[in-house]
């Protein structure tokens, strides 16, 4: 056992409680603490922290340590705080080698909030600025095996840091994560009206996070260069399409569609958003639900897009639509449609059909009267 033995914080992120330990006993790791005491089955940066183990280390109650915990008995979900974050195979929702913190939070503080191993937390909603992964002197990245919780291995002190301010609507973004995270309600508080609250409200925070990820994996996209590990742009872009709602997701969509241009065999917008949107998005069912609301406003963006467009205009104005109704190889031809994305629109658009036999074989018929001007 320990010479100082602290007891965790309530919400203190478990590998940085770690790190504590090690620094109030003199240790210049958590590595070498470990080694010294025998406590094997313990990693510095692993899910899977022998919870026993480190108990006995501290002399504390497992029931304390437990709380902190990444994963819990029977589970393969990983968890923080108590509450699940990411499936199995979610790894990269936690960014526990590669650490990142606000430094002005654990100055105050003298720990580590757990909040700040969510990779979604890009930025300190109190005082307004960027998390910082790397440190400014030797520039190298933050790992938690480092002599303190603000002390580099550089020996440079990390409170320090120079802030990056960022904008309120990326802080207002970080405060509604964290109000999911301690499982606060995010109808009150400091949040923006112009984030769609009364839909997100309803969502865990493991489905919110599934639904941050998704939509920062669609826009990052868009975006030339960009690295899938710049959460600070994630943010931005994620908040870029939250807030002023419906009108961010629509330019969303507007990027996507003007991404792919028209051609002869392409001619309108639909295919794109149906191949490079809506099936990686909602092609899950269980996404279809859990983000109805996200999935209505996709449905009520297209058949506007649709009712506008010169591609509607002309299938009507050339007479291939006879009373609305238009056989499918004419249409397929006309919204430049594949098969799957024709099943993807007519299943999910509640478009009618009719068989006819009158020419001697069978010729089934939409009706397109849904997206008529």
């Amino acid at each position: 056992m320990l010479v100082r033995t602290p007891r965790p914080y309530e919400t203190e992120s478990l590998l940085g409680y770690v790190l504590r330990v090690s620094e109030e006993n003199g240790y210049d790791t958590p590595t070498r603490m470990l080694k010294a005491t025998g406590a094997a089955g313990v990693s510095g940066t692993s899910f899977d922290i022998s919870l026993k183990v480190l108990s006995a280390l501290v002399g504390g109650e497992i029931a304390n340590l437990s709380k902190l915990a990444y994963r819990e008995t029977g589970s393969q979900n990983l968890y923080l705080l108590g509450r699940p974050v990411c499936a199995k195979f979610g790894r990269s929702m936690l960014r526990l080698s590669s650490p990142a913190f606000c430094p002005h939070c654990v100055k105050d503080s003298g720990y580590i909030d757990g909040i700040w191993d969510l990779a979604l937390i890009a930025a300190c909603p109190k005082h307004k600025c960027a998390v910082i992964n790397r440190c400014h002197c030797c520039e190298k990245g933050l790992s938690y095996h480092r002599p303190g919780i603000l002390t580099c291995n550089c020996g440079a002190d990390l409170a320090g840091a120079p802030a990056l301010p960022v904008s309120e609507q990326i802080a207002a973004l970080m405060e509604i994560i964290l109000a999911k995270i301690h499982g606060r309600s995010v109808l009150t508080g400091p949040h923006r009206a112009e984030f769609p609250l009364e839909h997100l409200e309803p969502l865990s925070l493991l489905d919110f996070c599934e639904l941050l990820s998704q939509l920062a994996r669609h826009a990052l996209h868009l975006h030339r260069n960009a690295n899938n590990d710049d959460h600070l742009l994630a943010a931005k872009m994620v908040s870029d399409v939250l807030c002023d709602w419906p009108m961010g997701f629509h330019q969303l969509l507007h990027r996507i569609a003007s991404k792919f241009p028209t051609s002869a065999d392409r001619p309108s917008s639909l295919r794109p958003l149906l191949k490079h949107f809506y099936s990686p998005m909602f092609g899950n069912q269980d996404r279809g639900t859990k983000f109805k609301f996200l999935h209505d406003e996709f449905i009520r963006f297209v058949r506007t897009q649709i009712a506008a467009s010169e591609n509607t205009k002309n299938f009507y104005q050339s007479g291939a639509a006879s009373s609305s109704w238009a056989p499918k190889v004419l249409i397929l031809r006309a919204f430049g449609l594949n098969e799957r994305a024709f099943k993807i629109f007519t299943d999910h658009f509640d478009i009618q059909m009719r068989i006819d036999f009158s020419t001697g074989r069978m010729i089934r018929y939409f009706d397109f009267s849904l997206f008529e001007s």
